[in-house]
């Protein structure tokens, strides 16, 4: 099976994203082929980016979406492994799957989706 993982690695390094690289490994043990979607929040820090564009980016980015729509034509994934999709990937990439007929797995580490903070605070 070839899987697509999708992942925001975070600026400073955490358990989530040492969970994202053993499920790769894993999935690599069992015969499967990865295929790595991945941005670093590093990057808002760039001269490309600032706060808001990543703010606003990570509500849709349609970057993102394009090359999400690359990686699902010249990779053909079977499945999409999702875990981090902010400030950089954006939700956008899910509807470019949904197009593509691709199924969607999410790992939810975070209340990221429903918290802009992450935490629920």
């Amino acid at each position: 099976m070839k899987i697509c993982v999708v992942h925001n690695e975070y600026r400073h390094k955490g358990g989530e994203d040492l969970s994202v690289r053993a499920a790769c490994d894993l999935f690599r043990e069992a015969g499967h082929e990865v295929i790595r979607f991945h941005r670093d929040s590093g990057e808002v820090d760039g001269p490309r980016f600032g706060k808001a564009k990543a703010f606003f980016g990570g509500i849709y980015s349609r970057a993102s979406r394009r090359q999400m729509k690359h990686v699902i034509a010249a990779e053909k994934p079977d499945v999409v492994h999702v875990h981090n999709l902010f400030p950089l990937i954006s939700p956008s990439i899910l509807l470019e799957c949904g197009l593509s007929g691709i199924p969607v797995v999410m790992t939810v580490h975070n209340y990221r989706l429903i918290c802009p903070n992450g935490l629920l605070l």
